[in-house]
């Protein structure tokens, strides 16, 4: 998302001067909360808004409707400028407003065809459902007519409010249900022409994390794949805890959703109680149902499955001969529309025609579970609403996309995980290459299984469910081919069985973690095999690395210094041999694996005359550089900025502080970045934190990065910061007698 705003804003607002004659509106909280509407409400009973001193909302009205209306209002008056760049998005119309290099992004989406089910969606929702998106899309559009002047976002962007209808808010559904499998795709397909290609898949590409972008590993042609990247739900932690395992003998969850560690958050936080819900908790801007959070009954968060729900098919010349084509428009702003044509497959729409999927030499089709239509918004209103496991379990029965892994506790003190996903059945238990041949035909799908088919778990005996992304449970079909490294999953699984019982202290202090595994083992292998070079030389690199990492335990805080030895290390190593083994273009995709350090360790000590090499000019690389920087905090950084941030001249008004982080791409707090030898800001990760005690309805805590309001100038966009950076925490309950104690500001509706 920076990157697309970099390279599209700053040449399109900046000439048009929009940024530089509008700035930031400085709002306090007070102002913040006065400036929401409260006269002309078209209320049908008594309804309630209060807010928290961090602009959390709670609502309690006697009808859905009124709830409903006013959460729509809710989400409008903390991120109307963000979800109307949402929407924008997901109708094609970036080029409408940021001009002609934009059309790239427009061009994509459409043959992609990641919205094309929305039509059948709307069809198949149940009434219940329809009357709750459609009074939530009623109050997005009254806060429009109501309020008293536009975010910066729409003024500087020239967008004029228009009207929200039931499809926006299901196309944005759609957007975040997006599959991670296409961010590894977008740089992947451009590889296949490397002469050392297929071994690389046979000896990498098809084993588990081989095809796995780190965040912000990007070149310039996948902005793509950062803009979905930041806003599709492709990361996460979650733990649930057993009652025989919980110091307080009821069933434990904690959360921390990873998304793009942008400014607005990706997150908004609120409850709302009235007759069919009374829940609390994450939220995205502009869809109206809590994703990770808890009702009295039970609670419920989520990781991705890293599930493969997509297919690239490349197309046989008979095949070609009977494409579909559509004709489009793309609107363009200070130049001229942009015509294109969209070509159509029986397995779905050709990719290989749009800008950043763009094959020459073939002609590639996507198929996707998602273009056919399925109810996740519906899915996740029902589990909002489940008291006991069989109901949570039911109400992934129409859910598709993105595979999720849902974690479950309840007041009668079960734990359990739901596979999320429709999967495709396929023959095979991992494929050829990145595409498969649509001439072959037992390469194509044999059918889907739905979430309600698959393995699912209960109660097990460990007493405890870690889910961090890793290989999910066991099908009959594979649900994924590529997934994260273990590190997160283990370190869960070392903390939890250091001790008899867990606290929810101990869950909060699980989330700001930032011990590798991994990194711990290769660093144990590093100097085992350093001592070869080692010398009396007191300014000797080996000797010095050795010191480093002699008993470091893989914790990558910011003040230690071990983690620049070790990364440095790791990056120089890896780079020489995998440059030397498979080329250039190869190497610096495999330097973007979460599975890096255990797939060289694994190679160096199968290949000692290449591990010799790879060490000795890794070492003196790697001992030169580390000197630049005095701790992991100096190299490794967190920069606070809005999307606007990024634009040269004026973007410093966007930009609020670049902080030390601890962490990395694979610890428990993660901070994501790219691998590199340079100061780097952590572009993804854990952006937000939940854990809760299923036995007290109060007892439920949450934490942003950055914060709850959207508006430019008001310190709610930043005022979480601090929480987040010393693992605290704010209090939500759900009792509105807690509540009312808790949220000292009332919204007074005037008749």
């Amino acid at each position: 998302m920076r990157a697309l705003f970099v390279g599209i804003l700053s040449l399109t607002i900046i000439s048009s001067c929009s940024l530089i004659s509008v700035k930031p509106q400085v709002r306090n909280l007070q102002t913040r909360i006065q400036d929401f509407p409260n006269s002309d409400i078209p209320l049908t009973g008594k309804a309630e808004l209060l807010w928290n001193e961090y602009q959390v909302p709670f609502i309690k009205a006697d009808n859905d409707q009124d709830a409903a209306l006013l959460l729509g209002m809710v989400h409008a008056h903390l991120r109307l400028g963000q979800i109307y760049l949402f929407r924008e998005v997901v109708n094609h119309r970036l080029a409408s407003h940021l001009g002609p290099l934009a059309t790239r992004i427009d061009h994509s989406l459409m043959a992609m065809g990641v919205f094309d089910a929305v039509d059948s969606i709307a069809i198949r929702l149940e009434p219940n459902e329809r009357q709750w998106i459609q009074a939530f899309v009623d109050g997005l559009n009254l806060y429009q007519t109501r309020m008293k002047t536009m975010p910066l976002e729409l003024k500087a962007l020239n967008i004029s409010p228009s009207p929200w209808d039931i499809s926006d808010i299901l196309k944005m559904g759609r957007l975040i249900s997006a599959d991670v499998n296409w961010f590894n795709w977008l740089g992947a397909l451009k590889l296949e022409d490397e002469d050392k290609w297929k071994q690389y898949w046979n000896e990498i590409g098809s084993q588990p994390g081989g095809t796995i972008l780190s965040s912000g590993n990007y070149t310039g042609k996948e902005l793509l794949a950062s803009l979905m990247n930041g806003m599709a739900k492709t990361g996460s932690n979650a733990l649930v805890i057993g009652p025989s395992r919980s110091e307080t003998g009821s069933a434990l969850m904690a959360s921390d959703p990873h998304l793009g560690m942008n400014l607005p958050n990706m997150w908004l936080l609120a409850g709302y109680q009235c007759p069919s819900y009374h829940v609390v908790g994450m939220m995205f801007p502009g869809l109206p149902a809590v994703l990770v959070g808890r009702n009295p009954h039970i609670s419920f968060s989520g990781t991705n499955m890293r599930s493969a729900s997509s297919d690239l098919i490349e197309l046989s010349p008979d095949q070609i001969a009977k494409l579909r084509v559509v004709e489009k428009r793309i609107v363009v702003r200070g130049w001229l529309d942009k015509k294109i044509k969209l070509r159509y497959s029986d397995w779905g729409p050709v990719v290989s025609d749009a800008p950043l999927f763009r094959d020459k030499g073939r002609v590639i089709a996507l198929r996707w579970v998602g273009h056919q239509p399925s109810n996740e918004i519906g899915a996740a209103l029902k589990m909002n609403q489940a008291t006991n496991w069989q109901e949570f379990r039911a109400s992934f029965a129409d859910y598709a996309v993105s595979g999720q892994n849902f974690l479950y506790a309840d007041t009668d003190n079960h734990i359990g995980l739901v596979p999320a996903v429709k999967i495709p059945v396929r023959a095979y238990e991992r494929p050829a290459s990145i595409t498969v041949k649509s001439s072959h035909p037992e390469q194509m799908w044999q059918g889907c299984l739905s979430p309600l088919d698959l393995p699912y778990l209960l109660d097990p005996e460990d007493a405890y469910i870690a889910s961090a992304n890793n290989q999910p449970l066991k099908a009959a079909t594979p649900l994924g081919f590529a997934f994260s490294s273990d590190d997160r999953v283990q370190r869960m699984d070392e903390v939890i069985k250091a001790t008899d019982k867990i606290g929810l202290k101990e869950l909060m202090d699980l989330h700001p973690d930032t011990v590798i595994p991994s990194a711990r083992l290769a660093a144990g292998w590093f100097v085992s095999k350093l001592s070869d070079f080692a010398t009396s030389d007191k300014d000797d690199p080996a000797t010095g690395v050795i010191a480093a990492l002699k008993d470091w335990d893989g914790d990558y805080r910011i003040e230690s210094k071990a983690p620049v030895v070790y990364e440095l290390l790791l990056y120089y190593s890896a780079k020489e041999y995998y440059t030397a083994k498979y080329g250039k273009k190869l190497a610096n995709r495999i330097l973007g694996m979460d599975t890096l350090s255990e797939l060289l360790i694994s190679d160096l000590s199968s290949d000692p005359n290449g591990a010799k090499d790879a060490l000795y000019n890794a070492l003196k690389k790697g001992w030169k550089r580390q000197a630049r920087f005095a701790s992991w905090g100096a190299m490794h950084r967190y920069n606070a900025s809005h999307y606007f941030g990024m634009i040269p001249l004026i973007g410093k008004r966007y930009r609020f502080g670049n902080y030390p982080v601890d962490g990395s791409s694979n610890s428990l707090m993660k901070t994501a970045h790219t691998r590199g030898d340079k100061k780097h800001n952590a572009s993804y990760g854990a952006c937000s934190r939940f854990v809760t005690d299923i036995g007290d309805m109060d007892a439920n805590y949450f934490v942003l990065l950055g914060g709850q309001d959207g508006w430019l100038g008001s310190p709610g966009l930043t005022n979480q910061i601090p929480l987040w950076q010393k693992g605290d925490y704010m209090r939500l309950p759900l009792r509105w007698e807690a509540i009312q104690a808790r949220f000292p500001y009332r919204v007074q509706f005037n008749d």
